[in-house]
């Protein structure tokens, strides 16, 4: 079983495609550890896949970007909790699909990553769904709205989920709904117990 250090940190940007999760990324290095230890969504994926879990092993802190749109990434954050980080997550979202279509239309004509339209619609609907999905698995989430600049919307701590503001933000709105129905919580906390137990029985 690997042993958890109280330092190692986990230490995700979030969100479906176009919310601006690169250049939140862009502000995040500055303040943090090195450059080589952000894996980007831009980066190949043997690669990242490489390097992520040489610093798990290692119980290194690092960053990574993810889509939790993708199950592949939702299975990463549930995984890495087993190894004993502190997973912080910092959510970015947008109202609206069409705005991250346009966002990520700029993107592509400056040469940047595209991805299709009707993938980012489908994402985008479901983002809240599974934003929940993985919330428990993780220490702390701050959740930003990135309308005009990211700011600070919200807060996950010792399971529970906050506003921090009072003004109308539809995907918030929805996000906090959907959170006081307990519903998706209790399912994944209830999953989450018996992972732990498993991963205990398979170190013995």
């Amino acid at each position: 079983m690997a042993i958890p250090f109280e330092y190692s940190r986990f230490t995700i940007v979030a969100g479906t495609d176009g919310v601006g999760k690169s250049s939140f990324i862009g502000a995040l290095i500055p303040h943090y550890i090195h450059r080589r230890l952000i894996i980007t969504e831009d980066d190949n994926k043997d690669e990242a896949e490489e390097r992520t879990n040489t610093y798990l092993k290692r119980h290194v802190s690092f960053c990574r970007e993810l889509n939790i749109s993708k199950k592949e990434d939702r299975e990463l954050i549930k995984s890495v909790s087993r190894y004993g980080y502190t997973v912080e997550l910092n959510y970015i979202a947008l109202n609206s699909a069409d705005e991250c279509v346009e966002r990520i239309k700029k993107r592509a004509e400056r040469g940047g990553r595209n991805v299709l339209a009707p993938l980012v619609r489908m994402r985008h609907k479901s983002c809240n769904k599974d934003l929940l999905k993985v919330l428990p698995y993780c220490t702390e989430a701050y959740l930003y709205d990135n309308e005009n600049g990211f700011v600070q919307v919200g807060e996950y701590k010792y399971d529970v989920l906050k506003k921090r503001t009072d003004k109308p933000i539809e995907w918030l709105d929805d996000l906090h709904r959907r959170y006081k129905s307990r519903m998706y919580i209790q399912q994944v906390k209830f999953k989450r117990k018996f992972d732990i137990i498993d991963n205990l029985k398979d170190s013995d």
